[in-house]
């Protein structure tokens, strides 16, 4: 839990907030407490998501999910402004925290889970909603057992599905997210396979490493369920397949889970009430139900370390050709959310997953980002006579091949020019980047940079590591610091200016805006759009709210365009953001930041000073 921001509310209704649990797409989370000190998780709901009856219809569909392995909703009010949502709360850590910090899940803690999420997956898809985010980070592991949170992205069941814009974590996606297909309960199952594989082994089937790679295994190649053995292992694979059609309903996987026949079935009640029960006990859920295998360790190997013999090379023409050509390339709208803004950011461990095999023409020269862990991805061979990429052309092809280039070169140098309109906030600022888009529950943009600014000294130096800031050599607080009117000390000044700097000239910014584009025009390598402040992510938008002191409904009103340069390898030269804002009686204030690239390399890690 973090500490509450000095605009976050004291009380959401009749509840007193007390820190902050993360926030997502849809608004911030508060543990706050109850008149009579009982703690709930309250989300306070993003205006401009809970016009209209799709969303109050949402909040109905969560609520018809019986109390099975799942968080129940205690109360809302749509009519409050901002609404907000009331939930249990869970105190546990997340599964994503608990291998990360334990190591994978084994034995009879491991067929407990399994037992656990998969009633809870039945219970959600037999009140007609698909979660379409079901991963590590969604489950929580609390005194009564796993718990499955975040109906915030669910969407009822019709008789077609859903299509269009594609949301999801990208290693627990199914293909068809990838595809712009319907997308029903079958991809929760697919996820599910790929959470029970992270849970048994600390990495997902299709590997961790960046969009592209990911996307192009899950789409073409063969998940690594290296380390699951016996029936588990079948039910995984199962659950994995390419086919939706062809996956186990959340059901079946739980009587299969708890050694039901298909003639001896129970009732589906008495079967979620089965699950929840086994799904807490503290002895060997075994009801000679399937064996649960956690993971064998290859003599000499540690966990996710490569197996003998490497990846399989691939050129990049053909990773970003299966990326590119086949994911989304007929859905025309990208929405992919590809970098949770909050606590619950999914760093995912590498992973020794291949790529599918490449042609024989592959040199041997093989490039590996960074030299360090800290960049670790996927080793790419480059073909050095293959003919010059064509240039992307949709907001997907762009996405994927500027972060498969950024595998290669995450680092470059740059220089920053942009303020706001109407104010005398104006910033300069030159240094080095490090890219960091291996994990991708947790991309962002390393800097160390001098910037220049009113009131401060030119030249001073601040550098941004994990989203920590550092000015003249020690950490810093900004806004707890901040004075009732929320005015920074003088001191304090080079790291908001840098904050700027971050949200508006970032490899990690320039991606979300793609992403967020229906489409992009282009001229050669030139590319712009115009998204809408509402689809814009949290780090650009944190930016601008803290300029407009918090008026969420300005911003929502707000939008910004882009123009991008890329060079031949499709890696970012110069990048131009404009935020225009509608002002009454006035018309629009545009704002400008102007970021030019050179330089760019295989990098170097950006370290805190000590």
């Amino acid at each position: 839990m973090d500490p509450l921001r000095r605009r976050d509310p004291e009380r959401i209704g009749r509840y007193r907030t007390v820190g902050r649990l993360g926030e997502g797409g849809q608004g911030v989370v508060y543990l706050a407490e109850t008149e009579s000190g009982d703690r709930v998780a309250v989300k306070m709901v993003h205006g401009r998501l809970a016009d209209g009856p799709s969303f109050a219809r949402e909040l109905a569909a969560a609520r018809q999910v019986a109390e099975f392995c799942t968080v129940r909703i205690l109360d809302a009010d749509l009519e409050a402004d901002p609404p907000y949502i009331v939930s249990e709360y869970i105190d546990g850590p997340s599964l994503q925290q608990v291998v990360e910090s334990q190591g994978p899940r084994q034995g009879a803690v491991l067929h407990r889970l399994a037992i656990g999420t998969a009633t809870a997956l039945a219970a959600i898809h037999r009140a007609g909603v698909v979660h379409r985010d079901f991963k590590p980070g969604n489950v929580l592991i609390g005194p009564d057992g796993p718990r499955v949170i975040d109906f915030g992205i669910a969407r009822l069941i019709d008789t077609t599905g859903t299509t269009g814009a594609v949301t999801g974590t990208p290693p627990y996606m199914a293909p068809e997210h990838f595809l712009g297909s319907r997308v029903g309960s079958e991809a929760d199952v697919f996820a599910w396979g790929s959470t029970m594989t992270y849970a048994a082994t600390g990495r997902p089937p299709f590997g961790g490493e960046s969009l592209a790679a990911v996307a192009f295994r899950i789409l073409h190649g063969e998940p690594d369920l290296s380390g699951l053995s016996g029936d588990f292992l079948d039910l995984v694979r199962h659950c994995l397949a390419k086919e939706p059609q062809a996956r186990p309903r959340a059901r079946d996987v739980l009587l299969r889970l708890l050694d039901h026949s298909g003639r001896d079935a129970p009732h589906e009640m008495a079967v979620l009430r089965e699950g929840t029960a086994l799904a807490v006990r503290d002895e060997d859920a075994g009801r000679g139900g399937p064996a649960v295998t956690g993971p064998q360790a290859v003599p000499g190997t540690e966990a996710g370390a490569e197996r003998p013999g490497g990846p399989d090379r691939v050129t990049r023409r053909r990773l970003l050709t299966g990326v590119a050509l086949t994911a989304l390339a007929a859905s025309g709208a990208v929405a992919w959310r590809l970098w949770p803004a909050n606590g619950r950011a999914d760093a995912l461990p590498k992973t020794s997953a291949s790529l599918p095999a490449a042609s024989s023409s592959v040199s041997t020269a093989t490039v590996t980002p960074g030299g360090t862990d800290a960049f670790a991805g996927p080793s790419i061979p480059i073909t050095e006579s293959e003919a010059p990429l064509p240039a992307p052309s949709t907001p997907v092809e762009l996405v994927s091949a500027i972060d498969a280039s950024l595998a290669i070169w995450p680092e470059a140098m740059f220089s920053y020019a942009g303020g706001y309109a109407e104010s005398d906030v104006y910033v300069k600022a030159s240094g080095r980047f490090v890219h960091h888009g291996a994990d991708l529950g947790g991309i962002r943009t390393d800097f160390d940079m001098r910037v220049e600014g009113a009131r401060i000294t030119p030249g001073t130096r601040v550098v941004v590591v994990d989203e920590k800031y550092y000015v003249a050599g020690g950490r810093t607080y900004l806004y707890e610091e901040a004075d009732d009117r929320g005015e920074l000390p003088d001191r304090l000044l080079p790291g908001w200016y840098a904050t700027n700097v971050v949200a508006t000239g970032s490899v990690k910014t320039i991606l979300e805006l793609v992403a967020a584009s229906r489409q992009v025009g282009r001229a050669k390598r030139v590319y712009s759009a115009t998204v809408m402040m509402g689809a814009v992510g949290s780090g650009l938008r944190s930016a601008f709210l803290d300029f407009l002191n918090g008026d969420d409904k300005t911003l929502d009103k707000s939008f910004v365009s882009y123009a991008l340069t890329i060079d031949a390898e499709d890696r970012p030269t110069r990048f131009v953001l404009k935020w225009k804002l509608l002002v009454a009686e006035v018309g629009f204030y545009e704002s400008s930041f102007t970021t030019t690239y050179r330089g760019w390399k295989s990098g170097e890690e950006i370290r805190a000073p000590r």
